[in-house]
C-alpha cells in the first residue's frame, strides 16, 4: 500500500528519534544524580550550620574560647565534608584560641 519512499522516510526518522530518546533518558538519569548529590550537600549544609550555631552559643556561655562563626567558608566546609567538616572547623577554633 506505502512505496518505498515512505518506508525510506519513517527508517529515517526511526533513526533520529531512538538516539534523541536515549539521550533524553541519559540526560534525566544524570540529572536524578546530581540532584541527590546537591540534597545532600542542602541537608548537610542545614544541619551542620544549626549544630555550628549552637556551639558557638554553648562556647559563649560557658565562656569557653572564642565562638564559632557561621559564614560561608564554615558552612560549605561542613556541608562538603559532613561531620569530619564540623569537628575540623571546632578543632580550627580550639587551636586558635591556644
Amino acid at each position: 500500500m506505502y512505496g518505498i519512499r515512505y518506508r525510506v522516510i519513517c527508517m529515517n526518522l526511526y533513526a533520529w528519534i531512538v538516539p534523541c530518546l536515549a539521550g533524553i533518558i541519559l540526560l534525566f538519569s544524570i540529572l536524578a544524580k546530581k540532584m541527590n548529590w546537591f540534597l545532600d550537600f542542602a541537608t548537610r549544609l542545614c544541619i551542620g550550620g544549626l549544630a555550628l550555631y549552637i556551639t558557638g552559643e554553648i562556647m559563649v556561655r560557658f565562656s569557653f574560647g572564642n565562638p564559632i562563626g557561621v559564614n560561608s567558608a564554615t558552612l560549605s566546609t561542613v556541608g562538603v565534608l559532613g561531620v569530619s567538616g564540623f569537628f575540623l572547623v571546632l578543632c580550627i577554633v580550639f587551636l586558635k584560641s591556644i
